[in-house]
């Protein structure tokens, strides 16, 4: 059975559809379709994160880890000057994160990665996630630690996570190696933001 962060998304009809999302004044349209998560409108966790973030002085570089049809990279593409590189490891999500660039007018390095695989050495001053957490904590926890390996000097993760999807426990793990700070919280969601120890 494919899953959204599946590499393949085989036998799924193309059946694209268009949504829009308003953040901050400006109104983003989006191409979604199946085999892609949160496909008929933009989810409340990633509104959230959005809504939250903070983009330092001096911040120039961000990952999109997870990008999905490439709501955050869009977004904050859009409304900062940032070179934005956008990665997952699902092929329809890319084509749409691709499709979704165009269609915004932004610009962004698009790769398909499995976490940080096709990103050898590089360093990013922010890394934005809202984390799969659906591939389990075996899989999840030592991809968000290799996270540090990635960001510059002074650079934060920051990602979002339910209650029920165990933050808790996301928290206490990260707080390993990272210095945590809870940002906001409501309606069961925490989004954090990571600094490395």
């Amino acid at each position: 059975m494919s899953h959204y962060f599946s590499e393949k998304q085989e036998g799924l009809e193309k059946d694209e559809r268009t949504l829009s999302y308003e953040h901050a004044g400006r109104v983003f349209t989006f191409t979604t379709a199946r085999g892609v998560f949160a496909r008929n409108e933009v989810d409340f966790a990633t509104r959230l994160l959005i809504a939250t973030i903070e983009i330092e002085k001096g911040t120039t570089r961000l990952l999109d880890l997870g990008t999905g049809y490439g709501v955050i990279g869009v977004v904050l593409g859009a409304l900062y000057d940032l070179k934005v590189t956008m990665t997952d490891v699902n092929e329809r999500a890319l084509a749409l994160a691709r499709k979704n660039l165009e269609k915004n007018r932004v610009e962004a390095d698009v790769l398909k990665s499995d976490g940080f695989a096709a990103l050898s050495g590089e360093r990013f001053d922010l890394i934005v996630t809202n984390p799969p957490i659906r591939i389990g904590k075996d899989r999840l926890f030592p991809m968000l630690e290799k996270a540090r390996k990635h960001l510059s000097e002074g650079g934060a993760l920051w990602l979002v996570c339910h209650k029920k999807h165990g933050a808790k426990t996301m928290r206490k793990h990260l707080e390993k190696t990272y210095d945590v700070e809870a940002k906001e919280q409501k309606k069961g969601f925490h989004v954090f933001v990571c600094r490395p120890l």
